[in-house]
């Protein structure tokens, strides 16, 4: 199978977990049912709505974009048909809850504060992660890498700006100049520049020798 359209297959009916968990939460409390079940039935409707229609597409189709299409819109569909069979045991509720609809009403809203604070905490813990991944590639390089490495790419580099006007700009290789060479010329460009201040234009082309 296609683990691109697995990845977003199993992502997607995530997102519909949780996303019904939220919606069926309050439904349910509205209905006369404690906001629990509407939070466990929710988190099932979305993940099996979503995952099993599109596994049964990608099998059959071997479509991978098709699979998931099918689990967004499957997922969505077979919640909100789930949300509106459940039976309401209480129809003659009032615009404004009150008694045990007033309580139902509370612990939905507290279900939704749970549901977004592990939302939150599980973000900030991802995010930390890649931030030390991050940090751990970079000093892991900087540690491995030779100074020698390090002057000759900054050597590359100067040599790439001070022949881009010509050969350089082109994809040439512009020669390296022997290094006493080198230093004199820079030494000698330098002298100059400080005895006789010139443009940036002639500086540059003092440096590049």
């Amino acid at each position: 199978m296609d683990r691109l359209a697995l990845i977003g297959i199993f992502f997607f009916s995530g997102l519909l977990a949780i996303a019904g968990s939220m919606t069926m939460a309050t439904l349910v409390a509205r209905k006369g049912y404690q906001p629990r079940w509407g939070v466990l039935g929710g988190a099932l409707t979305g993940v099996l709505g979503g995952i099993l229609p599109a596994l049964a597409v990608l099998y059959l189709a071997e479509n991978g974009g098709l699979a998931v299409l099918t689990a967004l819109v499957a997922g969505t569909g077979i919640t909100a048909l789930v949300g509106r069979l459940i039976p309401d045991r209480d129809p003659q509720r009032d615009a404004l809850p009150s008694g045990a609809a007033f309580r139902r009403n509370i612990l939905a809203r507290h279900a939704h504060g749970r549901i977004a604070q592990a939302l939150f905490a599980l973000s900030i813990v991802l995010a930390l992660l890649a931030l030390a991944t991050l940090l751990w590639r970079i000093l892991n390089r900087a540690g491995r890498a030779h100074p020698g490495q390090l002057r000759s790419a900054g050597s590359r580099a100067s040599r790439y700006r001070c022949g881009s006007d010509s050969g350089a700009a082109a994809g040439e290789r512009t020669p390296r100049p022997p290094a006493r060479a080198g230093l004199a010329t820079y030494r000698r460009s330098q002298t100059q520049v400080l005895a006789h201040p010139v443009g940036a234009a002639r500086a540059r082309g003092l440096a590049c020798g």
